[in-house]
Order: C-alpha cells, then structure tokens, then sequence
C-alpha cells in the first residue's frame, strides 16, 4: 500500500503543487469521495481520477493508493480504507514535516 501511495503523491506533486498543505486530515476518509484525498485536491473522486486520465473503473486509482483493489470482498472493504486513510495521513505528516520543495524551488 505504501508503495502505491508514494505513486499518489509523486501525480500530485507534479499535478497540484503543495497539495498536502491544503488537506483537512480530520475529515481524511478514503472511502468517502468529496472527503478523499482526491476529493480534498479536486473537488470529487470522480474529479481527480479524471486528472489521472482515465475512469473510475481503471486500475489506475488502484496503483497510485486512491481506491480499494476489486479483489476484496465487502467485508474487507471499510476496514481496507481505514488502513489507508491512516497511511496517507501519515504520509500527509510527514510531507508537512519536511516542507519538500518543487521544482520551482518553493517550499
């Protein structure tokens, strides 16, 4: 999961500079579309799997630690999430922690 979540924020370093600063990490919850990290940057899920040039349906979410893998059943769903609403948050962390800068050099 981690691996794929450091896919997600290399895209949105690159798409939405300093995103991780405009995160309200209470309201963090990866399973809830306006309330995702790609609803948080992007208005909507749907809104930020857009950006990523492909549907909801693509794999592509998956890969970069925006969505659950189809694989799992229902029961393994929500608790799915909570591990990666609580890794991104940690990832969110730590960004804040050490500023990283750009490529324009801005913090």
């Amino acid at each position: 999961m981690k691996e794929n979540i450091q896919q997600g924020v290399d895209f949105l370093n690159t798409v939405a500079p300093g995103w991780y600063e405009r995160m309200d990490l209470f309201f963090l919850s990866m399973e809830m579309g306006n309330l995702c990290v790609l609803g948080q940057v992007f208005g909507s899920y749907e809104s930020g799997v857009a950006r990523l040039g492909v549907t909801t349906e693509s794999v592509k979410p998956v890969l970069y630690g925006f969505a659950a893998p189809r694989m799992l059943n229902e029961e393994e769903i929500p608790a799915y999430y909570e591990r990666m609403t609580t890794a991104w948050k940690e990832q969110i962390t730590q960004l804040r922690d050490k500023g990283i800068v750009d490529e324009g050099g801005n913090v």
